[in-house]
């Protein structure tokens, strides 16, 4: 029986181990118990990857960044706030695809970039509040594109430098579409030029949402890698 004990103990350790490593090559997926209705807050990490399989990586040939910073969950002290998306930091200009089919629910062709006082009350007004408020983080968060997909998930794709003239509000959209390009709008460094490091530079911010939560909201680095890899980037 002690013999037993101490396997099972072995076997729980290892798990938690791989559990816990960074790195962006194939990683054990636990928790696969089959399917259950999809809710990004008491699935498994399995039963996720499962229900979101359909989806693909929004930029060709983009891996999974080693640094935490840029995972959901991550804090933003500028704002005294949360990241809710994964940062993909890659050349201006990128194009950037749609994660899965589905239709668009948001387009922003109109974009108009904050001035620098507006940037930075809105800086002011997320330091007094907690959480962050809707409204003043979507305008950190630039031009973007929506999807809709079947299932009631959303992909939301940020700081775009342009949308693609075919994307409009209602139009189907295709897995691998080209949606729009990356750059860093929503950025102070959009308003006052400069950066090209950190959080300034052009990337893509990618959330996706169901039923008012993001995927990884609630759940360690360790299990959102699992999650994200599996999904998106087992071909990188």
């Amino acid at each position: 029986m002690r013999n037993k004990t101490f396997v099972l103990k072995l076997c729980v350790l290892l798990l938690l181990f791989i559990a816990g490593c960074g790195g962006e090559s194939e990683v054990a997926v636990p928790g696969r118990e089959g399917s259950a209705p999809l809710n990004f807050r008491t699935n498994t990490a399995g039963q996720l990857i499962e229900s979101l399989n359909y989806l693909s990586s929004p930029l060709q040939g983009v891996g999974l960044s080693r640094w935490n910073r840029r995972l959901p969950t991550a804090p933003r002290a500028y704002r005294d706030g949360i990241h809710e998306g994964m940062d993909y930091f890659v050349r201006r200009h990128t194009p950037v695809l749609a994660a899965g089919d589905g239709y668009v629910v948001r387009a922003d062709h109109d974009f108009v970039e904050m001035t620098l006082q507006e940037y930075n009350e809105a800086i002011a007004i997320a330091k007094k509040a907690e959480p962050t408020p809707e409204d003043i983080a979507d305008k950190f968060l630039g031009r973007q594109v929506w999807i809709a997909h079947s299932d009631g998930v959303i992909t939301r794709y940020a700081h775009l430098e342009r949308v693609d003239e075919s994307i409009r509000v209602g139009s189907d959209v295709t897995l691998g579409q080209v949606i729009g390009a990356v750059g860093n709008s929503g950025t102070r460094y959009s308003i006052v030029g400069g950066s090209r490091f950190f959080d300034g530079a052009p990337h893509l911010h990618f959330e996706v949402w169901h039923d008012g939560t993001f995927l990884g909201e609630g759940r360690p680095f360790s299990e959102i890698r699992i999650i994200y890899h599996n999904i998106f980037h087992t071909d990188n």
